[in-house]
């Protein structure tokens, strides 16, 4: 019985101690264990997953991923090239004031007792622009000559020159790269040398209106031929012998 006792409690003794033996890891186990632990200690982490707890899965050795949305270098600097040159067409067309120059030849017509030619010259700056409308301001030098017919016959010297301040506003349509088509209009106040025409005062207005074509060789040039119809007249009931016209008008325009 006892040997049968002594039997039982060794068995026992077996079962403690065994398991502990068999737990332990072998040495080279345990060399790539740790050196498996040493590798993650090293390594950045990241941690997908829920961020609520359990879910989460450590990462390591994470490559650091492009982001799509970012335009790569070339397409950037392209991309800013292009704004670069918008920017500056834009602000060249803001700060940009053209300087017209217009040779006119005018004829009397509709009247048959006043016979007065104008020559003039007339010198705009643009303003504004607005859309296809722009304002002009500017300076207007005239030469009429002629002479008027008094009821009996008799002639009566109208030449002068006359000088003063203008205004011109123009609708102007693109109809290619080069080519456009528009309307002016235009009013000068003019002071003369004398009382003009013969009979009148010696100040006056002389106002137009007429079709342009215009072609533009270049980006800063622009070279129009006008036709207009003129009425000059100083706008009083008495002393006033008006008179109208037609011609052509030669135009240069430059952006300084």
């Amino acid at each position: 019985m006892k040997s049968a006792s002594l039997a039982a409690l060794l068995c026992a003794g077996c079962l403690f101690t065994s398991p502990v033996s068999a737990a332990e890891p072998a040495p080279a186990d345990a060399a790539a264990s740790a050196s498996t632990d040493a590798l993650e200690a090293d390594a950045p982490a990241s941690v997908i997953g829920s961020a609520d707890g359990p879910t989460a899965i450590l990462v390591t050795d994470a490559a650091p991923q492009d982001d799509p949305a970012a335009p790569s270098a070339p397409v950037a600097e392209a991309a800013g090239s292009a704004a670069d040159a918008i920017a500056e067409e834009e602000a060249s067309a803001v700060h940009s004031h053209p300087v017209e120059i217009q040779f006119e030849y005018i004829e009397h017509r509709f009247y048959k007792n006043r016979h007065i030619d104008n020559y003039t010259v007339h010198l705009y700056q643009e303003m504004k622009r607005n859309g296809t409308v722009s304002f002009w301001r500017g300076l207007t030098f005239t030469r009429p000559t002629g002479y008027l017919t008094e009821d009996d016959g008799s002639h009566r010297d109208s030449d002068s020159w006359g000088i003063g301040p203008s205004f011109m506003i123009r609708w102007e349509k693109p109809v290619s790269e080069k080519w456009s088509v528009g309307i002016d209009g235009t009013g000068s106040l003019l002071a003369y040398n004398h009382a003009f025409p013969a009979g009148g005062r010696a100040f006056g207005f002389l106002w137009r209106v007429g079709p342009r074509v215009s072609y533009y060789p270049d980006k800063d040039s622009a070279i129009r031929l006008g036709w207009s119809y003129m009425h000059c007249s100083n706008g009083f009931s008495s002393h006033n012998p008006g008179y109208n016209g037609v011609g052509f008008s030669l135009m240069y325009a430059h952006n300084f």
